[in-house]
């Protein structure tokens, strides 16, 4: 018999800027119900678009749960086939080691790389084709589980919310299965789906409050 599972989650910040975050829910299941609703402030109606996903790296900005190392990109420099890539903190990586890059304004460097050297804790040399200039932008990461399922698709869900609405969706029957737990020894750490949110753009650029209420359906809640 299936189990329902309901949350309340709310969140905020500027318009025209993109939000993530963890909805918490079971790890695998049936997304049923879904409401966005703008809390705040009074008298300003705003709008945007949202995605949901049951993998936390879909998310501009994030990595995966359950990897050894993950952060954020301070500079990539090229010079005659290697980028020396700075890290925000020590990377704990050694040569022979794979990472993935994601998020970059040059979308180039969005691809896995191996460490041909190490040049100190908070950076590496990897050897590269690439003849893009230099980067300040994007997230990385050691690579993550293999997924179980094939193709990895991590988009369960999405859709537009109208200024001056609320919008609320029923009977969903989304499937899915978080992706962060794929090791059956992690999947009471870290459960549920992730909400990326864009608010469009307001003239005068303002905070916005939101909620998000969901319903899922599961026959085990862990």
């Amino acid at each position: 018999m299936a189990s329902e599972y309901s949350r309340v989650v709310a969140f905020s910040g500027n318009s025209n800027a993109i939000q993530a975050l963890e909805l918490p829910a079971p790890s695998y299941g049936v997304l049923d119900r879904f409401i966005i609703t703008q809390t705040s402030p009074t008298g300003t109606s705003g709008s945007g678009t949202f995605k949901v996903y049951d993998r936390r790296s879909a998310c501009i900005g994030l990595t995966d749960l359950n990897v050894a190392n993950s952060g954020s990109i301070v500079s990539i420099s090229n010079a005659s086939g290697q980028l020396t890539i700075v890290f925000s903190a020590p990377h704990n990586l050694i040569a022979g080691n794979s990472f993935l890059i994601k998020d970059c304004d040059t979308a180039d460097y969005n691809i896995t790389y191996t460490v041909a050297s190490v040049a100190s804790t908070t950076s590496v040399i990897v050897s590269s084709g690439i003849t893009g200039g230099s980067e300040t932008t994007g997230v990385w990461q050691t690579l993550p589980f293999n997924p179980r399922t094939s193709p990895p698709t991590s988009l369960v869900y999405s859709g537009t919310v109208t200024a001056g609405t609320t919008f609320q969706e029923f009977n969903l029957n989304r499937g899915y299965e978080n992706k962060d737990n794929q090791d059956i020894n992690l999947r009471s750490r870290h459960t549920g789906l992730w909400l990326e949110f864009t608010a469009d753009a307001l003239d005068p650029n303002i905070a916005l409050g939101w909620e998000v209420a969901y319903t899922c359906q599961t026959n085990s809640v862990d």
